[in-house]
């Protein structure tokens, strides 16, 4: 694999471009979170943390509003459940 490739992989420059990694972002907004909900929540986040760097993709918004759309649908089947 050449030098380029690795470091697109390792750390590519849109995961790192708000002075830390996405990684470290996430783990720290998230370490409360739990079950789908945290997953939902990390893919909002990866979305939007990417979108400026990576051509401020209409995409990107897409795929975070469709996991926004999750959360909602999660919450209200577990309002839904707590009401019953």
């Amino acid at each position: 694999m050449n030098e380029q490739k690795f470091i697109n992989v390792k750390n590519p420059e849109y995961y790192s471009w708000r002075g830390k990694e996405c990684r470290e972002f996430v783990e720290e907004f998230l370490k409360n979170s739990k079950g789908c909900s945290a997953a939902y929540e990390y893919a909002v986040l990866k979305y939007l943390y990417r979108y400026p760097k990576k051509g401020k993709s209409i995409e990107d918004l897409r795929k975070a509003k469709r996991y926004i759309e999750f959360l909602i649908e999660k919450a209200e089947e577990d309002e839904t459940q707590k009401s019953s």
